[in-house]
């Protein structure tokens, strides 16, 4: 016995099981090792799990000059197939200025491991076509620049090769800011004047970032600013200039 076992293991690679199992759509990767506690709970495992009816065809093709051609053929006729699962929520720069490209990265994983196609809606009304496809728990990543100031919500969601779509994600998050924009809505407007004064003066919530305020980028945020915002918006003065973040 012991002679036999070394010629399997020097001639194939393994011992007693094999060294890499297939089992119903499950991997378990297994020895040589002559110490088989190692990976016989692994493969005793994988043998419980149910396996779907198959066909295997194996044909046989003579080539000439000593070649032979062997056909296998295997079908799964019992296939299920699942929806991806909703991907991780998409992860990237948590602030940015207006116009200001941001990259974001979101994973999927498919029931069936088969290759996915992404989709993403940026929650400033643009969604994506479907993209890909990639291979499953492959991340996709991509970057978008908001037009508007505001706080957006990003999801992503999956389709698989036979068009079977996922759930959307949970929501990524991104605050984006507009130099002069101190309430955070749209446009600069007599309100942002308004907004900074109450901040600077009567003790009203501080802009988010206060940078975006900083219009004359001074360093600091004082009476300048508010003249420099009255200047550009009825005075035809300079646009506002704000440090980056």
């Amino acid at each position: 016995m012991p002679l036999y076992k070394n010629y399997m293991i020097n001639r194939y690679d393994f011992m007693y099981y094999p060294t890499c199992y297939f089992d119903g759509g499950q991997l378990a990767f297994v020895g040589p090792d002559e110490r088989v506690f190692l990976y016989e709970d692994s493969v005793e495992a994988v043998r419980g799990i149910p396996v779907q009816d198959l066909t295997f065809n194996v044909s046989m093709e003579w080539l000439g000059s000593a070649q032979i051609r062997i056909n296998v053929n295997i079908i799964n006729n019992e296939y299920e197939n699942y929806a991806p699962d909703a991907p991780s929520a998409p992860t990237g720069g948590a602030m940015s200025e207006i116009n200001e490209s941001v990259e974001f990265t979101s994973t999927g994983t498919d029931p069936n491991r088969q290759q996915v196609y992404y989709k993403w809606d940026w929650g400033d009304g643009e969604v994506t076509d479907w993209m890909g496809p990639f291979d499953y728990e492959v991340a996709s990543v991509l970057s978008h620049a908001w037009t508007g100031a505001g706080q957006y919500n990003i999801l992503t969601k999956l389709k698989d090769i036979h068009d079977v779509e996922g759930p959307w994600s949970s929501a990524g998050f991104i605050d984006i800011w507009e130099c002069g924009n101190a309430d955070d809505k749209i446009g600069v407007n007599i309100n942002d004047i308004i907004y900074l004064i109450n901040y600077k003066y009567k003790g009203g919530p501080a802009p988010v970032p206060e940078l975006s305020v900083d219009v004359d980028n001074s360093g600091s945020v004082n009476i300048n600013d508010i003249v420099s915002l009255i200047n550009y918006k009825y005075k035809g003065g300079p646009a506002p200039n704000c440090p980056s973040l």
